[in-house]
Parts: structure tokens; C-alpha cells; sequence
């Protein structure tokens, strides 16, 4: 348990540096501005995480723990990891990140 508290003070010590430079998300319909927002979150965190590697967050303990408490509930519910993606996926044929 203290692994995982250890991992969420990481997470949210990384989440104040970002909101730093950053400002949180707004509404908005225009579709330019959005995508604008993105990248300069995914900019910061990237720049705030430019040394991170895999297993900085989440130890493989913890990882595999969580993959174990996820894939229980998928096969209690009858679903595959997937699903969880098709449930979001948009329904226009764009493609995901699509920048055009």
C-alpha cells in the first residue's frame, strides 16, 4: 500500500509542476483550440518527465497489480480490454490524435 501512496504523491507532485506552466482545460467548440491545449499539456508533461522512465510512477509490482484488479473486472463483466476503447472510439471514422 505505501508503494502505491508513493506513486500517487509522483503523480501529483509531476501534475503541480505541469499546472505551473500550463492552464487547465477549457470548453470550447473551437476544434483548433483544443488541439492547441493538448499539445501544450502533452508538451509540459513531456518536459516535466524528459528523464522519466518506465516504472517511475507505477513500480512493475504495482503495474501488474493493477492489469490483475482490471482484468478481473473485465472477465467479471464479460469484456475485453478493448471494449473499453470501442466504448470511446468516435463514430465519424476519424481517426483518434488526427491532427488534419
Amino acid at each position: 500500500m505505501e508503494q502505491v501512496q508513493q506513486a500517487g504523491r509522483r503523480v501529483l507532485a509531476v501534475r503541480r509542476q505541469v499546472e505551473q506552466v500550463v492552464t487547465g482545460p477549457r470548453v470550447s467548440s473551437d476544434r483548433q483550440e483544443i488541439l492547441q491545449a493538448a499539445d501544450a499539456l502533452a508538451g509540459a508533461i513531456q518536459t516535466a518527465r524528459a528523464a522519466a522512465r518506465q516504472g517511475d510512477i507505477f513500480s512493475p509490482t504495482i503495474a501488474a497489480d493493477f492489469r490483475r484488479q482490471i482484468q478481473s473486472v473485465l472477465t467479471r463483466d464479460s469484456r475485453r480490454a478493448v471494449d473499453l476503447v470501442a466504448d470511446r472510439a468516435p463514430t465519424t471514422g476519424v481517426r483518434w490524435f488526427s491532427r488534419s
